[in-house]
C-alpha cells in the first residue's frame, strides 16, 4: 500500500490526526492532490483542503478551502484597552483586513481554531519542520488533543508533515505515523516522462524519447526524493538526448548531502583484492544464490564506537535511539549482515567497495557519527534520511556490511542481525607478495625493485609505500622509512582483537574459523623483556 492509499484509508475509517514523515512536505501535497485523497464515499462533491506553514498561516489548496477561509478567518484583534478595529470602508481596505487577518493565522491556536469549525471532511495539511518548536506550547499540544474526537465524528483529517518527530506524550497514541518514501523506478518513470514534455516545449530540438533511455534514466534516480528527481532529470535533457554522466553525478551530489552518507566513487577492483580469499567467495556466493538482485551495498564504519554508548556511555540516550531504528530497519526486511573486525589497512573497506563493483552497483558509506546531531529529533530525521536513500537506492534489498575495532561494545541484538563475522587480520607472506607485485603494476614501479622490511604490515601500509615511491621517483626501502605500521604502533590493541576473535569470527583470508595462537612462548618473553615488539601471532593456513 503506498502513501495516497494510506491515506485515503485512514479516512475512511475516519482516523482525524496523521504524521507523514518527509523532506519535501510541498511534494507530499501534490502527491495526494493528484491521488485524489479528498474522495470520500459518505460525501458528494468538493471538501476544503488547505494547508499551514509557521511562516506563512493558512492557505488554500482548492476553491472549497478558499471557501473555508474566507467565511472563517479570525476577527482582527485590537489595541490593548481600545476594542476592536473599525470596519473597512471600501475594496482596499476590505483586502488590507483580509490579509491582516490572514496573517494571525501564522500562530498554530488560532489555525486550529478556524479548522475546528470547517465542514465534514475536510484536510487541513499542517507543514511543519521544526517539530519541536512547534509542540513547545503545551497549549498547542492539549488544543490538538482536544479536537480528536471533534474531527472523528464528521470525517475530518488532519495531516502532518514534516521530519520524523518525538511527539509529546498526550498524542502518542493517538496520531497514525506514515512514512513518504523515495519514489520507486515505475514512478520515476513517470516523473522522466513528464519532464520531458516540458522540456520539449521549451527546446523542439531534444530528441524523443526511447523506452531504454526511459528504463536507464528512472534506474538512475533512484534514491533522491521526488523534487530532486524532477530537477536533475530536467538538467539531463540535452539535444543530443539525455546526459546520463550528468544525471550520475548530480544524482551522486544529493545522496553526498545526506548527514553522514556518501558515495563511494573508489572503483577498487575485486580481482585486485589479495589475502581475502575467505570473504571474497561467500559474498560471491552470496549474490549469486540470492533470490532477488543487491541494489546497492550499504557499509556502516566503526559501528562498534558509535553504539557503544547502549551500555551506558551516553546518557542523552541518542546510542539507543539510532540502535533502535537499525535493528527495527534490518528486521523489517530481514537484512542478515556482515560484521568486519580488523585494524584500519586490513581490507574492511575495501572488500565492500570491490563486490559494489564486482556486482556493478553502488557503495553507500555511512558515518554514524555524522548522522548524531545536537538538536532534538535531528539525528533521528538523519538515521531516516539515510535509510530512505540506500531504501531508494537499492529498491528496499541492500547488502549490508559493517565495521569495528571490537564487539564487545555492540549489542547482542545488534549482533544477531549480523551473522556473517568477519576476522580482517594481517596478511600472509604469499598475500604480500601478490599486493607488492599488483602495487608495482599499479604504480608504474620497477618490478625488480626490493621490498623492504615488512613484518606486521597491513594492505594499506604497502600501497602507501608504493605511491610515495612512486611521486617522489625513489626505491621502495627508501620510501618505507616512513611506513609506521599500525600493527607495531598498537600492538595490545592487535593481540586484544585476536583473542576477541578466537573461535568466534571466520578468518577473511580463509573463510573458516579464526585461531589465535597466543604468543606467550619463550622467544616472544625474551624479545619482550629485550624491549623489542611481540610476534603477532601466525594464523592457521599461513
Amino acid at each position: 500500500m503506498n502513501l495516497a492509499e494510506s491515506v485515503i484509508q485512514a479516512r475512511y475509517v475516519s482516523i482525524p490526526f496523521a504524521w507523514i514523515t518527509s523532506q519535501d512536505p510541498r511534494g507530499v501535497i501534490e502527491q495526494l492532490k493528484k491521488q485524489d485523497i479528498m474522495h470520500h464515499p459518505s460525501h458528494d462533491g468538493e471538501v476544503a483542503m488547505i494547508r499551514w506553514d509557521m511562516a506563512n498561516g493558512v492557505a488554500y489548496e482548492n476553491t472549497a478551502g478558499k471557501v473555508a477561509i474566507e467565511k472563517h478567518l479570525p476577527p482582527l484583534s485590537g489595541m490593548p484597552g481600545m476594542g476592536a478595529p473599525p470596519p473597512p470602508k471600501d475594496d482596499e481596505q476590505c483586502l488590507a483586513q483580509a490579509k491582516q487577518q490572514l496573517q494571525q493565522t501564522r500562530m498554530p491556536g488560532i489555525a486550529l481554531s478556524m479548522f475546528e469549525k470547517f465542514t465534514p471532511f475536510s484536510v487541513a495539511f499542517f507543514v511543519v519542520l521544526s517539530p519541536a518548536e512547534f509542540f513547545r506550547e503545551q497549549t498547542t499540544v492539549a488544543q490538538i488533543w482536544a479536537l480528536r474526537d471533534k474531527l472523528k465524528a464528521n470525517g475530518r483529517t488532519l495531516i502532518f508533515i514534516g521530519p520524523k518527530p518525538k511527539l509529546p506524550q498526550a498524542l502518542t497514541y493517538d496520531v497514525l505515523s506514515l512514512h513518504d518514501a523515495y519514489p520507486t523506478v515505475p514512478e520515476l518513470e513517470d516523473i522522466v516522462k513528464e519532464r520531458f514534455v516540458d522540456v520539449k516545449k521549451i527546446n523542439p530540438n531534444v530528441p524523443d524519447l526511447t523506452t531504454e533511455d526511459l528504463t536507464r534514466a528512472a534506474h538512475g534516480m533512484q534514491g533522491v526524493p521526488r523534487f530532486t528527481a524532477e530537477t536533475i532529470v530536467s538538467l539531463s535533457f540535452t539535444e543530443e538526448g539525455i546526459d546520463f554522466d550528468e544525471l550520475r553525478e548530480q544524482r551522486y551530489e544529493r545522496i553526498d548531502e545526506v548527514p553522514g552518507l556518501m558515495v563511494v566513487r573508489d572503483e577498487e577492483p575485486f580481482e585486485g583484492l589479495m589475502g581475502l580469499d575467505g570473504i571474497k567467495q561467500e559474498l560471491v556466493e552470496v549474490a549469486l544464490n540470492s533470490s532477488q538482485r543487491f541494489g546497492c551495498v550499504f557499509y556502516i564504519d566503526e559501528i562498534g564506537l558509535e553504539m557503544s554508548g547502549t551500555k551506558g556511555g551516553d546518557r542523552s540516550g541518542m546510542s539507543d535511539q539510532l540502535l533502535k531504528m537499525i535493528l527495527k530497519y534490518m528486521s523489517r526486511r530481514k537484512i542478515r549482515g556482515y560484521l568486519f573486525m580488523g585494524l584500519a589497512g586490513t581490507g574492511k573497506t575495501s572488500i565492500s567497495n570491490a563486490i559494489a563493483n564486482r556486482l556493478k552497483i553502488p557503495a553507500l558509506s555511512c558515518d554514524l557519527g555524522l548522522v548524531r546531531d545536537p538538536l532534538m529529533g535531528n539525528s533521528e530525521a538523519n538515521m531516516q534520511a539515510v535509510f530512505d536513500t540506500v531504501d531508494g537506492v537499492s529498491g528496499g534489498y541492500p547488502l549490508v556490511m559493517a565495521s569495528c575495532n571490537s564487539a564487545e561494545s555492540i549489542s547482542t541484538a545488534l549482533l544477531r542481525r549480523f551473522p556473517g563475522r568477519y576476522f580482517f587480520g594481517l596478511p600472509n607472506r604469499e598475500s604480500k607478495d601478490q599486493m607488492w607485485a599488483d602495487k608495482k603494476t599499479r604504480y608504474n614501479l620497477d618490478p625488480t625493485l626490493s621490498i623492504p622490511d615488512d613484518d606486521e604490515w597491513t594492505g594499506a601500509e604497502i600501497d602507501v609505500c608504493c605511491d610515495r615511491a612512486a611521486r617522489r621517483k625513489m626505491d621502495l626501502i627508501t620510501a618505507s622509512q616512513i611506513v609506521i605500521p599500525v600493527a607495531k604502533a598498537r600492538p595490545g590493541e592487535m593481540i586484544q582483537m585476536c583473542r576477541e576473535a578466537h573461535h568466534k569470527y571466520l578468518d577473511a583470508s580463509t573463510g573458516l574459523p579464526y585461531i589465535y595462537v597466543d604468543p606467550s612462548t619463550q622467544e616472544a618473553i625474551e624479545e619482550q623483556q629485550q624491549g623489542r615488539h611481540i610476534v603477532l601471532p601466525k594464523k592457521r593456513g599461513n
